[in-house]
């Protein structure tokens, strides 16, 4: 679990009296004041399990210790304050719109979570914290669950409300051929990258070096070397080289072909100590496995062309002149597919209907109810805040603005408006990025007999890791569906 330093504010914040809080959200030397306060009351009194709160105020610690190097200081220290305004922001709206005061007990989660609160932590949809709450607040025997979020400015886009892989909604056998034919495309589309690269002896190859060739330019990549594959127990050993494979009629590489480019082992130039370029023999081409950075190539290869590669990569994925990239249109493609699967729900339905139930929770409390746990309330609170220090100031200054919560009970309601039993769900592509690995899609519903589609989730689908792992769904409420629920609480 990666620590949110905010949640730990709140937490500390949330059993600190209204009074102090508008104080220091107006107030530069209460501001100030209140920081140290905040981290000592979230250690003495919020509840955790396996030393959680000691990670984060080992966290936050680190934020504002003196370092050398002084405009790093100020970005880390500014950073774990505006997170100190963030919540008090988060806090007082919390107060406001639940009409509660100072709990009588804080819970922080995590991986575990603590007895008193560990009913609550429901897995449903593949998600281990299907219940996303950071915070739990308790008041006499109800408890408030807190999903939190932030923003620097009360205006900004609201921030997402999940980051689930696309593959997470396909894990049932009947999935088994999806889940393989994705696995094709991406293999295919990757090493197409490769082959397109090595066999480009221009500037734009990622591999092209001016000096190549006597001069000419060319890749410090041996693709006409002649590889060996290695025998398997299905394919037999062959010989091979990247520029001498043929591409298929619709421009993709064979899945064959591209197998053995993504396994490789390459002879690659690269300049010695004194500059002088020299062969480097049976390198790994790429770090396939590798789950935390952009698919790389070796560490054999210069820095330099490690980078250009991982630009090379990442911009292939980028919309050109309005056309989109052979990857994103196969998951655009499944997303749209209507045929039905085992058990008669096509993948369209499926995906719309578990990113519907991922994104607004909406069998969280059915849930809840089956194990006779009906004391929860769930809200998504936002807190809008930031901090600023004046040039010559030896304190921070706070920038705290209107927060926002939204209930569950209150978006289920709304929902249940729009969309009941028999409305229709569904999920359309937008546009694809030309700046940027990701596709932009929109969850709609349209109730039963009406033409017109209300608009209530807006989905991001991008690569942000490892390039072979699956990317990423990430999801916001519409402006529309904010405000249908704004008028209707007025």
């Amino acid at each position: 679990m990666g620590l949110e330093l905010s949640e730990a504010m709140y937490a500390g914040l949330s059993k600190i009296g209204t009074p102090r809080l508008i104080e220091a959200s107006k107030n530069a030397e209460a501001f100030n004041e209140l920081f140290p306060d905040a981290v000592k009351t979230f250690q003495s009194t919020a509840t955790d399990t396996n030393g959680l709160k000691d990670q984060f105020v080992s966290a936050i610690n680190a934020k504002v210790a003196e370092r050398d190097d002084k405009d790093i200081e100020k970005k880390k220290k500014q950073e774990i304050y505006s997170d100190l305004a963030a919540g008090i922001s988060a806090v007082l709206q919390t107060r406001s719109d639940l009409g509660v005061g100072i709990p009588d007990a804080v819970f922080v989660t995590g991986n575990q979570w603590p007895d008193e609160v560990k009913d609550f932590k429901i897995t449903a949809y593949g998600m281990k914290d299907y219940n996303s709450s950071d915070v739990i607040l308790r008041y006499g025997t109800t408890y408030y669950g807190i999903s939190l979020k932030k923003k620097a400015f009360e205006s900004a886009p609201s921030p997402t409300l999940i980051n689930t892989a696309f593959g997470s909604l396909f894990q049932g056998t009947e999935f088994t051929s999806l889940r393989l034919r994705i696995a094709q495309a991406k293999k295919k589309f990757f090493a197409k990258v490769i082959y397109d690269a090595c066999t480009d002896d221009t500037p734009n190859s990622p591999f092209y070096v001016p000096e190549a060739n006597d001069g000419k330019g060319g890749t410090i990549l041996e693709c006409n070397q002649t590889y060996q594959t290695t025998a398997t127990k299905t394919l037999k050993s062959e010989k091979f080289s990247i520029r001498g494979m043929g591409l298929q009629p619709d421009g993709t590489l064979d899945i064959r072909d591209a197998e053995k480019i993504l396994d490789i082992k390459v002879d690659i130039w690269r300049k010695d100590d004194k500059g002088n370029w020299e062969i480097k023999k049976g390198v790994k081409l790429l770090q396939v496995k590798d789950p935390t950075h952009l698919t790389r190539i070796s560490a054999e290869f210069p820095k330099e062309f490690q980078t250009r590669f991982r630009d090379y990569v990442n911009k292939s994925l980028y919309a050109k002149n309005g056309k989109i990239s052979e990857l994103w249109k196969t998951f655009t493609d499944i997303m749209n597919d209507d045929k039905p699967v085992v058990g008669g729900k096509s993948i369209k339905q499926s995906l719309v209907d578990g990113l519907f139930s991922r994104i607004l929770k909406i069998d969280l409390y059915d849930r809840l109810a089956k194990i006779k746990r009906n004391d929860f309330k769930f809200y998504l609170v936002t807190g809008a805040g930031r901090a600023l220090k004046p040039r010559g100031s030896d304190v921070y200054v706070p920038k705290v603005e209107k927060g926002d919560t939204k209930g569950l009970t209150s978006i289920l309601a709304n929902l249940a408006e729009l969309c009941p039993d028999d409305c229709q769900k569904s999920i359309e592509y937008n546009e694809a990025s030309e700046t940027a690995a990701n596709v932009s899609l929109t969850l709609f519903v349209t109730p039963k007999g009406s033409r017109n589609k209300v608009p209530i989730l807006d989905i991001g689908l991008r690569y942000s890791g490892n390039f072979f792992a699956y990317p990423q769904f990430r999801g916001t409420m519409t402006k529309e569906f904010i405000n249908y629920s704004k008028k209707k609480s007025t």
